[in-house]
Parts: C-alpha cells; structure tokens; sequence
C-alpha cells in the first residue's frame, strides 16, 4: 500500500470512529504517530500500513481507494476525465504475464462482475443451432465408415 493509499485509509477510520486515542489502539500506534501520520508530518510506517490491511476486509479497502481519483493518481485520467486506454490495457496486460497475479484479477472478476462477463461471452460465442434434416440423415445412413442402422437412427432422432 503506497503512502496517499493508507493516508486515505486512516483518514476513513478517523472519520468512522471519531477519536484518535480508539483508532491508535485499534492499531497499536501511540496517538501523538497517528495524529502526526494523520496530518501528513510524518510518513506512516510499513507496519501501520501492514496493520490497515488487516484490519479492513478487501471490500472496504477497495471501496474507500477506488474512484476517478484513483485513476489520476496512477495516469490513467487526464485531466478532462479521458481515460487513457493504452496505459490501463499495458498495466492489465503486465498482471495478466505474472500467474499469481493473473490468478487474483481474474478471481476479482468473477466475484464482482460474472453477470457481466457472462454477458459478454454470451455475445461473443456462437450461436450453434442444432436441426436434423434429411441431409443429415441421409450422411449418417450412406456414410463409408461405418453407417448406422433403422434402430440407431430412431434413437436419435428421439434426441
């Protein structure tokens, strides 16, 4: 989690508790660092960014750091709220060569967006009708290989 990350983070549980002293015992912080993290005069330490990760599930932390700002942030948004494509598809494209990586985007995927993407696949994919006909028939009964009696030809015309 990068500085402005958890500064963000911390500013959230500021807001949700409303006191300094129950926040810096929740994370194990004296409250005159976390006044001081807080207030941007002191760069929060790897351990109190450790700790805010644990304390907050993945759907908190991802709700409080998402956003247009987020995008700015990392030069994906310029400055008229254009998103930059080939920026973002580069940096989808670099996780996606990592297995690990790969293996957590396309688990959030999933568990965010399936309805989504089962639409897109469904748009995708194409559409097979399946239909007898004579044609059809007439190949499976005079096929050279092995062709197929009265009875088999029945059973699948049940099908």
């Amino acid at each position: 989690m990068e500085e402005w990350q958890a500064r963000e983070v911390l500013q959230h549980l500021y807001r949700q508790y409303k006191s300094i002293r129950k926040l810096a015992s929740l994370l194990g912080v004296s409250k005159s660092t976390l006044h001081r993290c807080l207030k941007g005069e002191q760069p929060i330490p790897a351990s109190l960014r450790v700790r805010l990760c644990e304390l907050l599930p993945e759907e908190e932390l991802l709700h409080i750091l998402k956003g247009k700002d987020l995008l700015a942030r990392y030069g994906l948004l310029d400055s008229n709220g254009n998103i930059n494509k080939v920026v973002a598809f580069a940096i989808i494209d670099a996780l996606m060569q990592n297995e690990v990586a790969k293996e957590e985007v396309l688990a959030y995927l999933l568990k965010y967006y399936k309805s989504e993407l089962m639409e897109k696949l469904a748009e995708t994919l194409p559409k097979i009708e399946l239909r007898w006909s004579e044609d059809f028939e007439r190949w499976l009964t005079q096929k050279k290989s092995k062709p197929i009696g009265e009875r088999t030809l029945r059973d699948y015309r049940n099908l």
